[in-house]
């Protein structure tokens, strides 16, 4: 689990957390829902330049997590090591989807932050280019999106457990 902002609601007393840009708008939104009080939260703020997607380099290398010897990011590439033998990739390819579209990289809210402000990694959201596709679908092809979508659900509830305004 990537986001601390989900053990918020359960601590009490003053809390000191470690927040990426995601994971204060988290904080922030349960500061605003009144399910955390401001003043007993210290943010610090990580700017994060994104998280490399490990299925995303398994499937650009064809090859299981278990045979990688390292990944690397050096500024705008990943190099995934495999055997000794080194394979460069665009960040955009290894990057999480969530991470391509994130406008927000540098914490909006925080107490103290740790290094300095960072950009988007990508110029246009690639969640925003999906969520602009799927505006442009009939409320017909919309619902089978959606349907779809719901037809993975195992009902474990897995994200509702991870997801921090979700306190019901």
């Amino acid at each position: 689990m990537n986001n601390l902002a989900v053990f918020l609601t359960e601590l009490k007393g003053r809390i000191g957390i470690v927040a990426k840009g995601c994971d204060s708008r988290s904080v922030v939104s349960l500061i605003q829902d009144n399910k955390v009080a401001r003043e007993d939260v210290v943010i610090i703020g990580v700017p994060c330049p994104g998280l490399i997607d490990v299925s995303r380099i398994e499937t650009l290398l064809g090859k299981d997590r278990d045979e990688l010897d390292e990944i690397a990011r050096e500024g705008d590439k990943v190099i995934a090591t495999v055997d000794g033998k080194k394979k460069e990739f665009p960040l955009a390819e290894a990057l999480l989807d969530n991470c391509l579209g994130c406008e927000l990289p540098t914490p909006q809210e925080y107490d103290i932050l740790l290094g300095e402000p960072t950009s988007p990694v990508a110029e246009r959201s690639a969640s925003q280019a999906k969520i602009d596709r799927l505006k442009e679908t009939t409320p017909q092809q919309r619902w089978e999106f959606w349907k779809e979508q719901f037809s993975r659900c195992i009902k474990c509830y897995a994200c509702r457990n991870g997801c921090p305004p979700c306190f019901c």
